[in-house]
C-alpha cells in the first residue's frame, strides 16, 4: 500500500531567454527547438542537443547526441543517434524499467504481436513476508519472433532493463530468451521461463481482442 502517488507530466524546454527568434531558429509550441536527425535546427550553422529539442530528457542520450554533433561535424566521422530502442528507468519503488515499442505502438506497426505476461510474488517477498510483487511483459513479432518491447516493475528494474536494451538492440528473439538457463532465485528468471503469449493480438483476425492488455 502507498501513502501517496506522484503523477510527472514531463518538463519543458526552458529556451526563452536564448534568443532563438533573433537568430531565426525556429521552436515548436512548447519552447523545443525544431532539429532533423542529425540535430541541425532550420539555420544549417546551429545545431541543439539534449534537452532543448524535448525527444528524449536523458542525460546518456545528451551524452550520445553531443558525441554525434563533435563526430560528425568536426571529426569527419557523421553518425546520427539511434532513438529506437532508449531504455529509461524510474526510480520509484519498487522500479519501473522499459525498452521498445509500447504494446499500442507495435500492434500498430506489425499485423502480429504476442504479448507475454506474468505478475508473481518474488521469493524474498515471500521468505520476509513482504507484500511486494513484480510485473514482467514481453511484446514480441509474431512473423519474425524478434522482441519489441521489455516492461520491467520490480526491485532493480533499472539493473535489467539496460542489460535487456543490449539484447533487443541486437535483435534477440523470444526462442534466444527462453533457451538461456536461468538464474534462480532472481526475479529475472521469470523472463526465461515465458513459455505461452497471454494474448495475441492479430489484426487480420477479426476474432483478436480491440483491448490492449495494458498501454505499455
Amino acid at each position: 500500500m502507498a501513502d501517496q502517488v506522484l503523477l510527472a507530466f514531463g518538463r519543458t524546454p526552458n529556451t526563452t531567454s536564448l534568443g532563438l527568434d533573433r537568430a531565426g531558429v525556429k521552436t515548436g509550441a512548447d519552447g523545443a527547438i525544431i532539429v532533423d536527425a542529425s540535430s541541425r535546427t532550420n539555420v544549417s550553422s546551429i545545431y541543439a542537443v539534449g534537452d532543448v529539442s524535448n525527444q528524449f530528457n536523458l542525460t546518456p542520450v545528451a551524452i550520445r547526441e553531443g558525441h554525434a554533433f563533435a563526430d560528425s561535424v568536426f571529426g569527419k566521422k557523421a553518425w546520427q543517434v539511434d532513438y529506437s530502442n532508449v531504455p529509461t528507468a524510474v526510480f520509484s519503488s519498487p522500479e519501473i524499467g522499459s525498452v521498445g515499442l509500447t504494446e499500442l505502438e507495435a500492434r500498430a506497426q506489425y499485423p502480429a504481436v504476442d504479448v507475454y505476461q506474468v505478475r508473481f510474488r518474488p521469493l524474498k517477498a515471500a521468505v520476509t513476508g513482504d507484500c511486494e510483487t513484480a510485473l514482467l511483459k514481453v511484446i514480441v513479432d509474431c512473423a519474425t519472433d524478434r522482441i519489441l518491447r521489455v516492461h520491467i516493475f520490480a526491485e532493480e528494474a533499472s539493473e535489467m532493463i539496460q542489460v535487456l536494451a543490449i539484447a533487443i538492440g541486437s535483435g534477440a528473439t523470444m526462442k534466444d530468451f527462453v533457451s538461456v538457463m536461468a538464474v534462480h532465485p532472481t526475479i529475472s528468471e521469470e523472463i526465461v521461463a515465458m513459455q505461452t503469449p497471454t494474448v495475441r493480438y492479430d489484426r487480420r483476425d477479426a476474432s483478436t481482442p480491440l483491448v490492449p492488455s495494458a498501454a505499455v
